[in-house]
């Protein structure tokens, strides 16, 4: 399970969005369907009174979001898929090196890991994804794993870029 701060929700691994009791009375006044609401003694009450059952057990599962430590085969998948790359290009590795040790100081390992499974998926399921925008451009580690086509070693974008660092130790 995962906390979405930004929209104020808990979603569960499958993607359902489990919202609080206070969300589930706003949806029911604005008379939206509810479902998968957290338990509470306001929710048991709802449920008992018009016999609609809305509520989620989510049993034991803890909200925090996960652990950003990474594990040495996470690191290694990450770079088996770099290295694998259609895109790869030997002339690169510093800059792969570069970027790589940015990822494993700022403990995003674990994020590039979701992005290949995600990337995967898509191209599994025919889904179309961005070509790419924003800092996320100024990563050569995010081109090689097709997150986005914006080469920046070809259009000279520093890596500083997304690091949001001036003259970055990550930069050429």
């Amino acid at each position: 399970m995962y906390a979405d701060s930004k929209r104020n929700r808990t979603l569960l691994k499958d993607g359902r969005s489990v919202v609080s009791p206070f969300q589930a009375a706003r949806m029911i006044l604005n008379g939206e369907e509810i479902t998968n609401v957290l338990k509470s003694d306001d929710v048991d009450k709802y449920e008992t009174m018009y016999g609609v059952y809305v509520s989620s057990d989510i049993g034991e599962v803890d909200i925090a979001p996960p652990c950003h430590e990474h594990s040495n085969d996470d690191f290694d998948f990450v770079t088996s898929r770099v290295i694998n790359s259609s895109r790869w290009d030997d002339g690169n590795i510093d800059r792969v090196e570069k970027e790589l040790s940015f990822f494993v100081e700022s403990k995003n390992v674990l994020f590039l890991v979701q992005l290949i499974h995600l990337i995967d998926k898509f191209k599994k399921e025919g889904i179309v994804w961005g070509v790419g925008r924003g800092s996320a451009s100024a990563s050569y580690i995010l081109y090689l794993l097709e997150v986005h086509d914006v080469n920046p070693i070809k259009y000279d974008i520093p890596f500083s870029e997304m690091s949001k660092q001036q003259e970055s130790k990550y930069d050429n």
